[in-house]
């Protein structure tokens, strides 16, 4: 391997080997491949099959089911992590291993973008490759339907070039078939849109409002138009006797507006209207800083 295998003991294992979901944080791995490029992913692949050895692939290691998590052999693509803006062909390419931030890092001050998520340390693939959506889907549509080729390792142990032309029924299920099912991903080729500035906003309600503001949001939405976003949460604040705070419970809502904060002030004023949020937020932001 060009990359490094990481055994328990070796400096950089404990990071490493831990999934960002600590939901999983006692499946250690006996081993992390730490993969430099497909060849390295080809070797680790085969040599779980060869020696029967349980393994998985992760990229950001988000994922809520713990799939990215083994206590065999994990191949970490976490190195494959570059991103490649081309503004002439309109295309991005992306390591398998890039997580968000470095997606939003290498579109910033390029004038195009590639609709994705929002949390910054989720993982391009498991993005892409499940079908996951953000603030930017209902207007350019989801990560997965931008996607014109892809490199992948398959359980015999191929790297293939995956298009609309090459190998299409698997294209086809990458395009949101869900991570990890039909082999390794390596790297992607995006297609790319041309945005300029964007609005965001960002709301919170206490609770006595929660009926009001959850109606009023609700009926905005209903009518909006795709350009403009909603997340609308109810939650618990302030901890619990476990972190010694007081708990409290609110109604927040936040998106992005593919338009100028004026506008989107405009759009919002029905929900203002109906219920006062506590210190509202509106203004205008560059799109990759706007996740």
């Amino acid at each position: 391997m060009r990359g490094r295998v990481l055994r328990p003991g070796d400096a950089g294992y404990a990071a490493a080997g831990l999934p960002y979901n600590k939901r999983y944080a006692d499946v250690r791995p006996a081993g992390v491949a730490l993969c430099a490029d497909a060849n390295d992913v080809r070797a680790a692949l085969l040599w779980a099959r060869q020696f029967g050895v349980p393994f998985a692939a992760r990229s950001g290691g988000h994922s809520y089911g713990g799939y990215s998590a083994s206590h065999g052999l994990v191949i970490s693509l976490a190195r494959m992590n570059n991103v490649q803006v081309d503004t002439r062909s309109m295309t991005v390419r992306i390591g398998a291993g890039a997580r968000l931030r470095a997606l939003y890092a290498g579109l910033a001050g390029t004038g195009i973008v590639v609709p994705a998520g929002r949390c910054p340390t989720v993982g391009i693939s498991g993005l892409l490759l499940g079908g996951g959506f953000g603030f930017s889907s209902r207007h350019l549509g989801l990560t997965c339907d931008q996607l014109l080729r892809t490199e992948v390792v398959t359980a015999a142990g191929e790297v293939v070039q995956v298009s609309g032309d090459s190998h299409p029924d698997l294209f086809w299920a990458c395009r949101g078939g869900g991570g990890g099912n039909f082999g390794i991903n390596t790297r992607y080729t995006l297609r790319a849109t041309e945005v300029g500035r964007v609005s965001v906003y960002q709301l919170e309600w206490p609770w006595r409002e929660a009926q009001a503001a959850v109606t009023a949001v609700l009926s905005l939405m209903s009518a909006a138009p795709d350009t403009l976003s909603c997340r609308l949460g109810l939650g618990v604040t302030g901890g619990g006797p476990v972190t010694g705070g007081t708990p409290g419970r609110s109604v927040s809502a936040l998106g992005l507006y593919f338009g100028p904060s004026q506008d989107l002030a405009g759009l919002l004023a029905p929900v203002l209207a109906a219920a006062r949020p506590e210190r509202p937020q509106i203004e205008d932001l560059a799109h990759p800083q706007a996740h």
